[in-house]
């Protein structure tokens, strides 16, 4: 070709409307052309914006009530323009045909053909026509203005957040399925004909994500307008089969989806070259790039989701829209997903395709050693007859292969829910409650019939270690209300039975700590049921649960709650004498390992256990005694162990949350001094290990509640300065933690609740300066959260409440008191009008 192509083809060229059969030769004279590069530079550029550089036109037309204000972009048949609209007074998007009069008719048609299936949707998620016309013999559209620009401009090459993604491909797959729905084929999805709705910069969001551009949709079983085996698209996001010509279906959309989801994930197409013939060549014959390779943190099962939607084969593909949406909800919702990465075999065939030459080669060998085998001309009839009989069993077990997939993931969703339900049953109770106070009649009729509907599932599926804990589980349980109602012997089969499910899991290494926590206590139950028949047994059986207790103790301490439950299940029932003879029984009994302070150690802490919760039996009020006897029994054991015993970091921190439990006893029973010395010395302890450990942020949360135990204590002993004190500190503690894990569950709801002590003190001592300081810095927590501002204010009116609603009832400091809380919100209120006014006055 030695003249220049015309600017229509050379702009369809650049815009990826591949719609000539001679594009090869275009694009082989534009890269050696030095005029046509500088026009396709100012092209791309956007500089082309004059009415003379349009394509056939003389000059922009003149549309009736419309105002064209200036020119969004352009592709390979179309102009679109941002405008006015004058008798609505509105901004709208107008589209003009580029070739205007001297339009081809193919053009024409495909622009008509856009207006046609755009008017039949009417989805949220999908550009609306709000009019079409024509003037001067130009066809024009009118449509919905997306002023976020499009997403191809807001990825730049920057990946998103793996759920940000999942988020938006499902709600673009819902739309897509939406059109499929009309039996329309849209066959030019891309990053740059996805618009935003919402302001520019603002963030994605799925609501704001509008479908765009339907010159190259098709209507379903309708002829195609363009010529035989004429490639229309855009060559990165372009299915294989319409690379080739053939005919699509709605599995083209869902190549070109999985396209957009690979860019992003990754920040880039999965084909890109430096030529549009390069890029079909990638997408005919390589395989993309893995999106773990180029992004490591993607989830694996995101990775097959989007694999599953780029396979070559469209049969491989998610067969609609919808199942590629409700794939994305499964992996969103934390469920198995329905699709499968790629296995060996397939990776094999691939890789044939990737080396061709290799491949031939070795086929080639493959080919001479059977050349020495010559076959008849009646054997090859035969063995073609025979692959078509293949051929068609291929067809049939491959649907059936489908039925059973599908029924497979239905099956494993309702075994997850099954385990859950099971789970939710079984750990309902804590082992207090089971030898405390038994166990209703109908929940104990449920655990059994439970427990044998269990037994008979596992018989199947003898390989679950899930369904395996569960009865262990169940088994103990069962076990422990036989102990609570005097059933010795029944109780002792269940607790037999579940000791040896125990052994094999401990066996084959499947006991996690929450699971050894119920091991530890199945043991420690079947001692008390054979001390007196099967002295041995339960020496064995009570040596077993403080070995696995000790291990407990060295972990890091998430289960104090359940090491309590432990120490309480070894003491047994009963009054504090004979639980300290049973103890004192098996310090005689038991083995000491080491020097023995660890025996020592649990077994003290086995008789807190049990003190505590004598002392929760009598409820909390001063006019006991016995409960503040009880308790601070159980606070003189714990002085012993946390100030004069050492032990190892994670041993000591788990003695600290027991000792603020402890004091939190003595304070409510009306013993605060003694609270305040136990409290003191556990707070000292654990500033010593968050010297040694300054950023382990359970440390500092421990070490923050310490602090506002003791701000407590010292409040009710009438020390409001050492008080206040002891609040910031617990502030400034949890400060350091809320820093070393921002996004942890519940982090900033501690922090919100030291800023509530310290600003309800500095209230009631009238600091109202120090009070609004301290709650602005608790309202900066919300940022700009129009609930949690609502919450905190609302919290100040209801402790005014709390006072009393008639102030003439009130004594003259309680008047103050409510009047703090009132002024304190107001000017808080007042400081959130004035930052609202001064945000909504700045310009944009």
């Amino acid at each position: 070709m030695s003249d220049c192509p015309p600017r229509d083809r050379v702009l369809k060229v650049v815009c990826g409307s591949i719609t000539s059969p001679d594009f090869g030769e275009i694009e082989a004279h534009i890269e050696a052309c030095e005029r046509c590069q500088e026009l396709l530079e100012a092209m791309r550029s956007g500089t082309l914006d004059s009415a003379d550089d349009l394509p056939g036109n003389d000059a922009l037309p003149t549309l009736p009530d419309l105002e064209l204000l200036e020119r969004l972009g352009q592709g390979g048949m179309g102009v679109v323009f941002k405008a006015r609209q004058h008798q609505l007074g509105r901004i709208v998007a107008v589209k003009l045909l580029l070739a205007g009069n001297y339009a081809e008719p193919h053009d024409r048609a495909r622009f008509r053909r856009e207006a046609e299936a755009a008017a039949q949707l009417h989805h949220p998620n999908i550009v609306q026509i709000l009019q079409v016309g024509e003037t001067g013999g130009m066809p024009f559209l009118i449509l919905e203005y997306a002023e976020g620009g499009n997403l191809a401009e807001r990825l730049q090459e920057m990946p998103l957040a793996e759920r940000t993604a999942a988020q938006l491909m499902e709600t673009l797959a819902c739309a897509v399925e939406f059109i499929h729905s009309h039996n329309i084929i849209h066959r030019d999805l891309k990053p740059a004909n996805i618009l935003l709705s919402g302001v520019p910069g603002a963030a994605l969001d799925a609501p704001l994500l509008k479908i765009s551009d339907f010159g190259l949709a098709r209507r379903l079983g309708a002829p195609s307008s363009t010529q035989s085996r004429a490639m229309i698209g855009t060559p990165s996001y372009m299915a294989p089969e319409q690379a080739d010509g053939k005919s699509v279906d709605a599995r083209t959309d869902v190549y070109a989806l999985g396209a957009i989801l690979y860019q992003m994930l990754t920040g880039r197409p999965p084909f890109h070259a430096d030529s549009s013939l390069e890029t079909l060549e990638q997408v005919r014959s390589l395989e993309p790039i893995l999106p773990r390779h180029v992004q490591p943190r993607i989830a694996r099962d995101l990775e097959t989701i989007c694999l599953k939607c780029l396979q070559k084969d469209p049969r491989r593909r998610y067969p609609t829209a919808s199942a590629l949406a409700a794939d994305l909800r499964r992996f969103l919702d934390g469920r198995p997903v329905a699709a499968r990465p790629v296995g060996s075999l397939e990776h094999g065939w691939r890789w044939c395709r990737r080396k061709p030459l290799v491949a031939g080669l070795l086929a080639g060998l493959v080919l001479v050693m059977a050349a020495g085998f010559s076959v008849s001309f009646v054997s090859w009839r035969r063995a073609e007859a025979q692959a078509a009989r293949a051929e068609i069993s291929e067809a049939a077990a491959l649907a059936s292969l489908h039925k059973e997939e599908a029924a497979r993931q239905e099956a494993e969703e309702q075994y997850v829910a099954l385990c859950k339900a099971l789970r939710s049953i079984i750990e309902h109770t804590s082992p207090q409650q089971l030898l405390t106070a038994g166990t209703e009649p109908l929940r104990e009729q449920v655990l059994m019939e439970t427990e044998s509907w269990l037994s008979r599932l596992i018989e199947g599926r003898e390989k679950d270690i899930e369904l395996r804990i569960l009865r262990a589980i169940m088994l103990t349980q069962l076990g422990a209300t036989r102990v609570s109602q005097n059933r010795g012997l029944e109780g002792q089969s269940f607790l037999e039975r579940s000791a040896k499910e125990w052994e094999c899991l401990q066996t084959e290494g499947h006991c996690k700590p929450d699971d050894r926590v119920w091991m530890a206590i199945t043991y420690g139950l079947l001692s008390q049921v054979c001390e007196r028949r099967q002295s041995d047994r339960a020496q064995e059986s009570m040596a077993s649960a403080l070995r696995i207790w000790q291990g407990l103790l060295r972990e890091p301490a998430h289960h104090e709650r359940d090491h309590l439950g432990i120490g309480y299940v070894v003491a047994g029932n009963g009054s504090s004498v004979e639980v300290a003879r049973r103890l004192e029984k098996i310090r005689q009994q038991v083995n000491r390992p080491g020097t023995g302070l660890e025996c020592d150690l649990l077994v003290d802490l086995a008789r807190v256990a049990y003190l505590l919760s004598d002392a929760e039996k009598h409820g909390w009020t001063e006019q006991s005694p016995r409960v503040v006897a009880t308790v601070r029994e159980a606070a003189g054991i714990l002085k012993k162990l946390v100030l004069r015993t050492p032990h190892e970091p994670n041993t000591c921190c788990q003695l600290t949350y027991i000792g603020l439990n402890v004091s939190a006893f003595l304070r409510r029973a009306g013993a605060s001094e003694e609270a305040l010395d136990l409290c003191e010395g556990t707070n000292r302890v654990l500033q010593g290990l968050v010297q040694e450990a300054p950023r382990e942020g359970h440390l500092l949360e421990a070490l923050s509640s310490s602090w506002i135990q003791i701000a407590k204590t010292r409040w009710d002993l009438k020390q409001p300065d050492e008080a206040l004190g002891a609040f910031r500190s617990a502030l400034a503690a949890q400060r350091q933690a809320f820093a070393l894990a921002p996004e942890a569950p519940g982090s900033r709801w501690e922090l919100d609740a030291c800023y509530r002590h310290l600003g309800r003190r500095l209230c009631e001592l009238g600091r109202l300066d120090e009070a609004e300081a301290c709650f602005k810095e608790r309202l900066a927590l919300g940022s700009g959260d129009v609930d949690w501002q609502a919450k905190v204010l609302g919290e100040l009116r209801h402790w005014a409440a709390q006072l009393g609603e008639d102030v003439s009832t009130l004594s003259p400091a309680r008047q103050q008191e409510r009047q703090r809380y009132l002024d304190l919100c107001a000017r808080l209120e007042w400081k959130g009008v004035k930052d609202s006014v001064s945000v909504a006055g700045k310009t944009p």
